[in-house]
């Protein structure tokens, strides 16, 4: 029976958040430190006591990277399109929330990032030193959406790219990003072959990665959204 619309969106986000949740346990260990300590995963485990970042979840919870993704859907539901100041206001309302919720919500990238614009940097140059995954790990809300809208691979390219820029606008995590969105786009679209997945994701890969050099065009965009850049024009208005 084929899946609906509703069901690949559900089942999508579902697997995000469980598959996110039974690797928790395993985060920033290698496959002989799991091997050793778990075996197979097949179940919820809570991270060890101290865990750098996940210290303070309990078994079966989801990570920042289901949150972030959460927090990107945010944004993408109330503009309609991608608009980077939106993606930033969403993390950073995200991560106020849950600063007291475990050992640290942010990675590497997205907290230099994010310091970098509360200093008054621009969010056009803050993404340049990002070189960690959390561009790839939030992106799957995006791979739904032009999944369902029977988007190009070059359009979903540059929306990926809008929404790396502020912290993961490097080619590397351009590239990275590109290929999981457009995986996700591949099965929403009902492609079960997992190899013709893989193809695509590889051709993915390479698109994203022409992004990062394309800064002229990222300027142009937010100048003609009329949006400030920096983050004191982010904050909410009481």
């Amino acid at each position: 029976m084929a899946l609906t619309r509703k069901e690949r969106t559900l089942g999508c986000l579902w697997a995000m958040a469980c598959g996110d949740a039974l690797g928790v346990p395993s985060s920033f260990l290698t496959p002989e430190q799991i091997k050793s300590k778990y075996g197979w995963i097949d179940t919820f485990y809570p991270p060890e006591k101290g865990h750098i970042f996940h210290d303070g979840l309990l078994a079966g919870e989801y990570t920042d990277d289901t949150e972030q993704s959460m927090a990107l859907m945010n944004a993408y539901i109330r503009d309609k399109k991608v608009v980077p100041m939106s993606v930033v206001k969403e993390i950073i309302a995200w991560a106020d929330r849950v600063k007291d919720k475990y050992a640290s919500p942010l990675g590497p990238s997205t907290e230099r990032a994010l310091k970098n614009i509360a200093a008054g940097g621009d969010i056009t140059v803050s993404g340049k030193w990002g070189n960690t995954n959390g561009s790839s790990m939030r992106i799957a809300p995006l791979g739904i959406i032009h999944g369902l809208r029977g988007s190009t691979l070059q359009e979903l390219a540059r929306d990926v790219a809008l929404t790396d820029l502020a912290t993961h606008n490097t080619r590397v995590c351009n590239a990275a990003a590109t290929a999981i969105a457009w995986g996700v786009a591949q099965a929403m679209r009902g492609e079960e072959n997992l190899d013709k997945i893989v193809d695509a994701t590889i051709e993915a890969a390479a698109e994203g990665a022409k992004f990062a050099a394309t800064m002229n065009e990222f300027v142009k965009t937010i100048t003609e959204l009329g949006e400030n850049r920096r983050l004191e024009d982010l904050r909410c208005k009481e």
